[in-house]
C-alpha cells in the first residue's frame, strides 16, 4: 500500500504499514491520498479501520464488483471506474475512488498501474500542476485517464470492424465472421453502458453532487472535455453497431449468391442431362456413332 502526502505544493511517498503509521503520516499533511493496488488481506483490515464500514461493503470492493451509482456516506463518498486492459482481451477492472475530508483513497489491481504511473509522473512535474494540490484534481485526472485508455480501447475495436468488413467482401462464407460480429457487438454493448456510468460519474462530479470535493474552474473545464469526447463517442457506438449489422447483411446476400450460382450450375448440368436422355430415347447418338 503506497501512500502520497500532500501539503501546499510538495508531495512525499510513504509504505504504509499500519493504522498507527498512517495517523502519524496525516499528522503532518494537509490531505492524504492512499493507493491500494492488488489489497492484501492486512491492507483490507486497514482499509476497513480506515472506513468504519460493514463488511458487505468491504466485501464489494474486495470482489471489485462495479457500484451502480455512486455511494455516500456520513463520512465518505465512494465512486467505482471501470477500465478496458485490451481490445484483444476484453477484461472489465474496477477502480474504486473513496473521498473523504482529509483523505483520497483508490484501490485496483496491477492490470491498471500504468494509469496511475502516468498520473503519479504527472504530479512530479511541477509545470502541469496547480499552485496547490487538492482531492479533486487527483480525481479529475483518474477519470480522464480512464476515459482516455477506454476510448483508446473503443478505437481498435472500430479497427476490428473495418477489418472484418475487408474480409466479408473477399470471402462472405467464412463461418468465423459471424462469431467475430456477435462477440463485437457483445463488447459495443458493454462499452455503452461503461462509457454511460462514467459520464454521469463526472456529471456529478463537476456539477459539485459529490460533497467531500470541489472541483476548481480548471477541473470543470477538463471534465466537461472528457464528458463530451464520451457523448460523442456514445453516438458513434450506435453506428458501429449498425456497421456489424450491415456486415451480417453482406454475409447474408454472399452466401444467397453462392446459393445462387450453384443452382444455376447445376439447372446447366440437370439441363444437359435432360438432352443427352433426349437424344439417347430418339436414336440420335447412335445414328451420330453410326450404329
Amino acid at each position: 500500500m503506497q501512500s502520497y502526502t500532500f501539503k501546499k505544493k510538495t508531495i512525499r511517498e510513504d509504505k504504509i504499514g499500519s493504522i498507527e503509521q498512517l495517523e502519524k503520516i496525516e499528522q503532518t499533511a494537509d490531505w492524504l491520498w492512499i493507493d491500494f493496488e492488488d489489497p492484501s488481506k492486512k491492507d483490507f483490515e486497514l482499509l476497513s479501520k480506515i472506513l468504519k464500514e460493514d463488511p458487505n461493503i468491504i466485501d464489494c470492493i474486495k470482489k471489485l464488483k462495479p457500484l451502480q451509482e455512486c455511494k455516500i456516506h456520513h463520512i465518505y463518498h465512494m465512486i467505482s471506474a471501470s477500465i478496458v486492459n485490451s481490445p484483444e482481451n476484453f477484461q472489465v477492472q474496477q477502480i474504486f475512488i473513496i473521498l473523504k475530508e482529509t483523505q483520497l483513497l483508490t484501490v485496483r489491481t496491477h492490470l491498471s498501474s500504468r494509469l496511475f504511473e502516468n498520473l503519479i509522473q504527472k504530479l512530479k512535474d511541477e509545470k502541469a500542476l496547480p499552485k496547490v494540490y487538492n482531492p479533486a484534481y487527483i480525481v479529475t485526472e483518474i477519470l480522464v485517464e480512464i476515459a482516455n485508455q477506454n476510448l483508446e480501447i473503443l478505437l481498435s475495436l472500430r479497427e476490428n470492424i473495418e477489418k472484418i468488413e475487408e474480409e466479408v467482401v473477399l470471402r462472405p462464407s467464412n463461418k468465423k465472421i459471424v462469431n467475430e460480429v456477435f462477440m463485437l457487438k457483445r463488447e459495443l454493448n458493454k462499452f455503452y453502458r461503461l462509457l454511460s456510468y462514467h459520464e454521469r460519474v463526472i456529471d456529478k462530479l463537476k456539477d459539485g453532487r459529490i460533497s467531500t470535493i470541489s472541483p476548481n474552474k480548471r477541473d470543470i473545464v477538463v471534465l466537461e472535455e472528457t464528458k463530451d469526447r464520451i457523448s460523442q463517442e456514445l453516438v458513434f457506438l450506435q453506428s458501429y453497431d449498425n456497421s456489424l449489422d450491415g456486415i451480417l447483411r453482406l454475409q447474408d446476400l454472399g452466401m444467397i449468391h453462392r446459393v445462387e450460382s450453384r443452382l444455376i450450375n447445376l439447372t446447366w448440368v440437370i439441363v444437359v442431362m435432360e438432352i443427352i436422355l433426349l437424344l439417347l430415347e430418339f436414336g440420335v447418338i447412335d445414328l451420330l456413332m453410326g450404329n
